[in-house]
């Protein structure tokens, strides 16, 4: 016996343009300035402001490569990534990076403004590792960058 009803199909045909999808506006999307250097808020006169668009964005990315998912119960299942399950895996570095490469493409495509994900590029910086995220958005058409620590 079934679950499902008799009648049931499940021939769905679906044409990718016939969906609609809310892209968010550059003056919708903000974020609080971010030092990316100094891993505080940035302050004008004293206050916090706002940034918007590509500026926002490379905030959500550096937030989402640095945060661990499934860890906090504050960020749905989507957001953070899984580089840190690589911690103590005796496995090459090259393949170590392949992954941590594939873990951050996995973070990022969830974002809806993320048109690609260019490039990114790995490197060693005294104890740390940091990314190089090249990605293009809705919001411009020209390829934009951020510097990402990984901390594992």
């Amino acid at each position: 016996m079934s679950v499902l009803p008799k009648n049931f199909s499940t021939d769905v045909e679906v044409k990718i343009e016939d969906l609609e999808f809310d892209l968010p506006d550059k003056e919708d999307f903000c974020d609080y300035a971010y030092d990316f250097h100094k891993n505080e808020l940035k302050t004008e006169d004293g206050k916090h402001y706002y940034v918007y668009g590509n500026e926002a964005l490379k905030i959500w990315i550096y937030k989402a490569v640095r945060t661990d998912r499934f860890r906090y119960r504050a960020y749905s299942d989507q957001f953070g990534t899984e580089v840190f399950t690589l911690v103590g895996e005796v496995i090459s570095d090259k393949l170590k990076k392949e992954e941590i490469k594939r873990y951050i493409i996995e973070t990022l495509i969830v974002h809806p403004s993320i048109v690609s994900i260019d490039k990114i590029e790995l490197r060693e910086v005294k104890s740390v590792l940091e990314a190089d995220v090249y990605f293009t958005s809705v919001f411009e058409d020209r390829m934009e960058h951020v510097i990402c620590t990984v901390p594992i």
